[in-house]
């Protein structure tokens, strides 16, 4: 049965890839890459009051990432090399959740997630709290998100999470109706730990492969035909370089932090790339949403 289970999970996986390749082939835009954003671009394009579909594009300019909350700011992650994935795999087997947690934040130099604080006194000039570092309820997850209804998308919203073990942020939740962009809520409501953050040194917190300080990404939630709920995030890197890809180990901290801090229900990844899909036939503990 299980030599069933894990054919038919292959199938699937390689019928993704599929897709994903014939999408990037009708559209030159399935996929942004952080090397061509442009300055003048996000000077004359400020976020302000558009709808969140108006602001995707202008965001990947601007964080030279993948696409926002908006349709097509859905998944993005990368492999890993072959021997972290072993090491990973075993891991899972010898140890429970909590401890797996642990090891894999071990595996980037960066201690289990704990509350801070740091949400607690940054706000708009208006009062509204721009981040939280827990959602544990329906009213968390709605004051946090801003309506999709794309597709199968609900709601969505965008998390900050810590790279390695001298980041200067910790891991949150943006509240994405006070501030749209990750690069927005670095230079402006955190000023104090990025003063005069400029885009390229953004570019290089969160792309820099395993020398990148923050890892970026989304938080959606859809609704499939069946009605089911599914929370599913995405992890946003460079996808013009290999060399700066998201490892597997990665993506396995990224989802052992974001269990941990989103408590609604399981969250789920999605792959954006072709290549992030081939990573996840080597990277099996993460769960996958298909569509």
């Amino acid at each position: 049965m299980n030599v069933r289970c894990e054919i038919l999970q292959y199938f699937l996986l390689c019928s993704y890839a599929l897709l994903l390749v014939s999408a990037c082939n009708e559209s030159d835009d399935s996929v942004n890459n952080p090397a061509d954003f442009d300055i003048d671009a996000y000077e004359e394009n400020a976020p302000g009051d558009e709808d969140i579909s108006d602001t995707d594009d202008e965001e990947a300019d601007v964080e030279s990432e993948s696409p926002d909350v908006e349709g097509d700011e859905d998944a993005i992650d990368c492999p890993e090399e072959a021997g972290e994935e072993e090491e990973a795999d075993t891991d899972a087997e010898e140890v429970d959740e909590s401890s797996e947690q642990e090891e894999y934040a071990d595996e980037i130099e960066i201690e289990v997630l704990e509350i801070t604080g740091v949400c607690d006194d940054v706000t708009t000039p208006d009062g509204v709290d721009v981040c939280m570092e827990r959602v544990n309820t329906e009213e968390d997850w709605s004051f946090l998100t801003l309506t999709i209804q794309e597709g199968t998308q609900i709601r969505g919203t965008k998390y900050f999470l810590p790279a390695d073990s001298d980041a200067r942020l910790p891991a949150l939740v943006m509240n994405i109706n006070a501030v749209l962009w990750h690069y927005d809520l670095l230079s402006s409501m955190f000023s104090q730990l990025f003063p005069d953050l400029m885009l390229e040194e953004y570019n290089m917190l969160v792309y820099a492969g395993e020398e990148r300080e923050l890892l970026v990404g989304t938080l959606i939630e859809h609704q499939t035909a069946d009605l089911a709920t599914h929370y599913v995030f995405s992890v946003w890197d460079d996808p013009s370089r290999e060399d700066w890809a998201l490892t597997c180990a990665q993506l396995k901290y990224t989802y052992a932090l974001l269990s941990q801090m989103f408590t609604l229900g399981p969250v789920e990844f999605e792959p954006y790339t072709v290549y992030q899909t081939s990573m996840l036939l080597s990277c099996p503990d993460v769960p996958i949403f298909i569509p």
